[in-house]
């Protein structure tokens, strides 16, 4: 599950319906954000951009943005992405409404329950709304660019005005999906945070603490995303001991304006200067490593004395002639195998469909926790749904419970290795400011 606000959308819909790399979307942002922010032939008119803003709705042509996108992202409907389908990517971009009280949609490329939400509305009814347009309507951020208007629909603008991090939604969709179940990693990143300011013993001056500066100053601080990653943590801090929580971002004292593409190498530099948040990366790469595998009994249980002997196979999510099985393969006989703590011999192979099997015998409790330690990493990971209650999975189902699906529905058995793993990937990443 994948989610963004604003520039963040941008880089959700090319990763998760393009198919692009992190490095691929570096390059292509860069491009994007010079062509759409050009400067109008006015600009070097003293008070012209103020002028134009004022009477076209925005500093920069919406023509220049659309053309963009339409460049990177087709014609095709956002809910047809093929790469999405392929992976069994879900995808949310949330977009504000214009008119009073502005509220929250989020479209999505996956058919949504009708189940109630609360603080935003899913947008069922944009099962045709193309993938270019869905990223209009998310990046239309006031002054810059003029909202977005979607024939049948509404017009919309850019979710930051309210919510600069989407990370409230994606827990709550995963929610409708999975019920009570936590996620097994949550990635938040961010586009930089100002430091807070230190309390000064001084009172305020007529124009440096003007009531129009303090507004601005008290919208800037909401706008950060860094709150609303507070605000989640502190309110759900013993939710799932193995469920990764991550944040990615930087401290910037004076951020750059949303159009200043001159400043983009400066903080690309400022993210490889910054030890923290390299060091963190790797520690996330072998924590999503592990979340790509799910455990499958392949026969029931069998009781030996106070605990069980468990027969099962650990499975890969990507499937069938995935050009990544291959290297997930080969870092897969790399890893060691932990059951409840303790390693475990395994033997790896692949089906015919060349799908990846790890086979395991081994002796458990009633709780069972099993992780992947890959070469390389300080620690092992859970994989997928891990651990589990191997007293209820027996009571619930047959050997067709797949571990890895909370819910432990059985698996529809693929017949042909080119379709993609309907397997809920526990998993929830998120680009805010």
């Amino acid at each position: 599950m994948a989610y963004g606000v604003s520039a963040g959308a941008l880089i959700v819909l090319a990763m998760f319906a393009n198919g692009w790399s992190v490095e691929r979307c570096g390059v292509e942002f860069q491009k994007l954000a010079k062509f759409a922010f050009r400067p109008p032939t006015t600009a070097a008119v003293p008070g012209m951009n103020w002028i134009r803003a004022i009477l076209s709705d925005s500093l920069y042509s919406e023509t220049d943005m659309e053309i963009a996108l339409k460049s990177v992202f087709g014609e095709k409907a956002f809910t047809e992405a093929a790469y999405a389908q392929r992976i069994g990517a879900k995808i949310g971009i949330p977009a504000a409404t214009i008119k009073y009280p502005s509220s929250l949609c989020l479209f999505t490329n996956y058919n949504r329950s009708k189940q109630e939400t609360r603080g935003y509305r899913v947008m069922t009814e944009a099962e045709n709304i193309k993938t270019w347009e869905v990223g209009r309507s998310a990046s239309a951020a006031p002054l810059y660019q003029r909202a977005k208007y979607l024939a049948g629909l509404g017009t919309f603008q850019d979710a930051g005005v309210l919510a600069n991090n989407p990370l409230m939604i994606a827990l709550a969709e995963f929610a409708a999906w999975n019920g009570n179940a936590q996620p097994d990693l949550v990635l938040n990143v961010g586009t930089g945070t100002s430091p807070n300011a230190p309390l000064r013993d001084e009172e305020s001056r007529f124009i440096t603490d003007s009531w129009i500066l303090r507004l601005k100053r008290a919208y800037m601080s909401i706008m950060q995303g860094q709150r609303i990653w507070d605000d989640a943590t502190s309110a759900n801090l013993n939710a799932g001991r193995n469920c990764g929580r991550y944040r990615l971002d930087l401290t910037i004292t004076n951020p750059p304006a949303i159009d200043d593409t001159t400043s983009m190498p400066v903080l690309v530099s400022m993210v490889y200067r910054d030890d923290i948040l390299l060091g963190a990366v790797p520690e996330i790469a072998y924590h999503l490593f592990a979340t790509l595998f799910y455990f499958e009994l392949t026969a029931l249980p069998q009781k030996t004395g106070s605990n069980l002997y468990v027969k099962g196979s650990i499975l890969c999510t990507r499937k069938g002639r995935d050009a990544a099985l291959p290297k997930i393969a080969k870092k897969l006989r790399r890893s060691k195998v932990y059951i409840n703590g303790k390693s475990c011999r395994s033997i790896i192979e692949t089906d015919e469909h060349g799908n990846i099997q790890q086979h395991l015998e081994f002796m458990t409790g009633q709780s069972l926790l099993i992780e992947l330690k890959e070469e390389g990493s300080l620690r092992a990971f859970p994989i997928s749904g891990s651990p589990y209650d191997i007293t209820n999975l027996i009571e619930r189902g047959s050997t067709t419970a797949v571990f890895g699906m909370r819910t432990h529905k059985k698996r529809v058995r693929e017949l042909t290795c080119s379709r993609p793993s309907k397997r809920r990937r526990l998993c929830i990443a998120c680009l805010s400011s």
